[in-house]
């Protein structure tokens, strides 16, 4: 049995796609043949805790901010205690040059993976996190990433031209994320959205990266084109306030539903009729990969990297600098094709992306 320690900030599937990443992977291995424990920085929810523990792993917490006895936890007691491993997967931006040089005494194979790529402007934790992993790129034997760009973002161009570099596509259960009929009939009628009613979503953290403020003036320019829609934010952040005033701003706060995080994505992405992701930067977007698979059309922007495209001709990217009325007219066109309206009763695509895989 292969023996394998993965490290995170977190295991939260509502968090973020690391987390999800991990969650989608985790449960479809195979348990007779990787073990797989981890070593995570916040504290987990006890029903995480409880799922992990039922399969049989174990999780320490350790916060990487105490510098001093983040380096102690690895050095004096964790991999004292623990070099048994076949490998030490690293899936955060912590200092991991303190453990991964000592994962090879013991004889460790190190991996570190990359999920995101550079901001392209500047954001002071951000530029710590990349100092943090940036001896990883001397001291790590193999590199992972979400896409070409994350790779050479993260590790450099040299690390990911290498034969101990790969892309590993952030994979999703096509199964679950396909259209549902039912679904779709149930969240519409819990949010009370009648069939009429052309519903836009975004699945994603309230922050920048996913630029939800460009998602707010885009739909405004697109209710003046169609009053009777509405669009709908799935997830939590920083942002969240700053949302909610602006759509105040706008003449908009009735026609925009914040619904926190859900961890049934797969049934509201069945409810929508479009999906908007104006990402000013994503290591790949596995939220757009999600909205492809129920066979919804797609606008990104043109930061999404080629990886995110699942080629069912479903993704449309625009660049940002066409603003929000470009976005809202080509959303319409795609939408209302040759002024007809979809048949809402079996989705924009009839059956989603299971008609197409």
């Amino acid at each position: 049995m292969v023996k394998v320690l993965m490290v995170a900030n977190e295991l939260n599937p509502e968090a973020g796609g690391i987390s999800t990443f991990i969650m989608n992977n985790y449960s479809f291995m195979d348990v007779e043949k990787i073990h797989v424990d981890f070593v995570v920085h916040t504290h987990q929810r006890k029903q995480i805790v409880d799922y992990f523990e039922s399969h049989g792993s174990k999780i320490w917490t350790v916060s990487p901010f105490n510098l001093i006895g983040y380096r102690l936890f690895w050095k004096k007691r964790f991999l004292k205690e623990h070099h048994d491993y076949d490998f030490i997967h690293v899936h955060s931006y912590d200092p991991t040059v303190l453990y991964l040089r000592l994962a090879r005494h013991y004889g460790i194979s190190t991996i570190a993976h990359s999920h995101t790529v550079n901001k392209p402007k500047f954001d002071i934790v951000e530029r710590i996190c990349r100092l943090n992993q940036y001896g990883s790129r001397f001291v790590a034997d193999y590199f992972l990433g979400c896409s070409r760009k994350a790779l050479a973002d993260r590790f450099g161009k040299k690390v990911a031209a290498s034969a101990r570099a790969r892309v590993v596509p952030n994979g999703i259960d096509t199964a679950k994320f396909t259209f549902n009929l039912n679904a779709r009939k149930r969240i519409r009628a819990e949010l009370g959205v009648s069939d009429d009613i052309i519903l836009l979503g975004q699945v994603g953290r309230l922050e920048y990266t996913k630029n939800q403020t460009f998602s707010l003036d885009v739909f405004k320019a697109f209710v003046e084109k169609q009053e009777k829609s509405l669009l709908v934010f799935i997830g939590s952040g920083p942002d969240e306030q700053i949302l909610k005033s602006k759509a105040t701003t706008l003449d908009i706060e009735g026609k925009v539903l914040f619904l926190g995080t859900r961890i049934n994505v797969e049934d509201y992405l069945s409810a929508f009729d479009a999906f908007i992701f104006p990402s000013h930067y994503e290591g790949l977007g596995i939220a757009l990969v999600e909205a492809q698979c129920s066979g919804l059309p797609c606008f990104a922007s043109t930061a999404i990297v080629d990886e995110a495209d699942m080629k069912l001709g479903l993704l449309n990217r625009i660049g940002l600098e066409r603003g929000p009325a470009e976005w809202a007219s080509q959303l319409w066109q795609r939408v209302f094709s040759n002024n007809t309206l979809p048949d809402y009763s079996y989705g924009m695509y009839g059956g989603g992306a299971s008609a197409l895989l």
